[in-house]
């Protein structure tokens, strides 16, 4: 079973990979609903000081995420 910063770390890649085609402004039948809730709750926690606390960490996490799954490093040197 996925772990939710897992299920995070996916729904991100789905955005990434619209922003990295040219896509500007995401038509809602482009991503899923579950992708889109995801985000969703993102965007909210944004608003607040905690929230984008908790931006940075997930970043960090997806990153990690991706560095290991493309057996790179990105932690600083």
């Amino acid at each position: 079973m996925a772990t939710p910063s897992g299920k995070l770390a996916e729904s991100l890649e789905v955005l990434r990979q619209l922003q990295t085609s040219g896509m500007v402004a995401i038509k809602s039948n482009a991503i899923s609903r579950t992708h889109r809730e995801r985000l969703n709750v993102i965007k909210l926690s944004v608003t607040s000081t905690a929230g984008r606390g908790l931006i940075n960490f997930l970043m960090l996490e997806f990153y990690e995420m991706s560095s290991r799954k493309n057996g790179t490093s990105c932690s600083p040197t």
